[in-house]
């Protein structure tokens, strides 16, 4: 087969339709810590440098169980291109399921955070506010694992603007939420 100037253009054009949206998607999650750290820039340098740890050490944790349930996207595809409707819904809620599982590990997090730190001696307020900081994002995992699962599942069919619009949706609620709670806006407590 000849690759034609006109046959190279339609393949990357098709190839950008599915992969822009997936780099948007994974900008955007990396974005949520990156937004959280730029809010506590503005409160102060020991609540920006506890925000930055706990960021990182949460963003390493979470993406290993949010991999895990990201499996559903090939097997989903490979469902997918054999057209089997029947195996496409058992895969999906084969990664529902395991997501259901993977949930209550979230609320173990914050004890390995916490024995984290034990080892590595922080100082005291920092360590309390990236502890602070991780539970909550902690307690957010479950609904993060359902997402990706969800998401996966559409990108395994071919999908990919929807789960890029919910990643960025996320980002700006994210934004949102941090302007209220972290300045205190609207009667939220700082």
């Amino acid at each position: 087969m000849r690759w034609t100037k006109e046959k190279y253009f339609l393949e990357t054009s098709e190839l950008l339709k599915l992969a822009g949206p997936l780099i948007a998607s994974n900008l955007a999650f990396t974005l949520l810590g990156s937004f959280d750290t730029i809010f506590m820039g503005r409160v102060g340098p020991i609540e920006l440098g506890a925000v930055g740890v706990a960021s990182t050490l949460f963003l390493a944790t979470s993406t290993i169980f949010r991999s895990t349930v990201g499996a559903t996207m090939i097997l989903v595809s490979q469902a997918f291109g054999a057209n089997d409707k029947d195996l496409i819904r058992k895969r999906f809620q084969q990664f529902i399921c395991l997501a259901l599982l993977l949930s209550p590990i979230a609320f173990l997090l914050p004890k390995l955070f916490a024995w984290y730190f034990t080892i590595t001696k922080p100082d005291e307020i920092v360590k309390a506010l990236a502890l602070s900081y991780m539970t909550i994002r902690s307690f957010g995992l479950p609904f993060s694992l359902f997402s990706k699962t969800i998401s996966s599942f559409m990108l395994g069919v071919g999908n990919s603007k929807i789960p890029m619009a919910v990643s960025w949706t996320t980002v700006f609620v994210n934004v949102i939420f941090n302007y209220l709670l972290v300045f205190g806006k609207l009667g939220a407590a700082p």
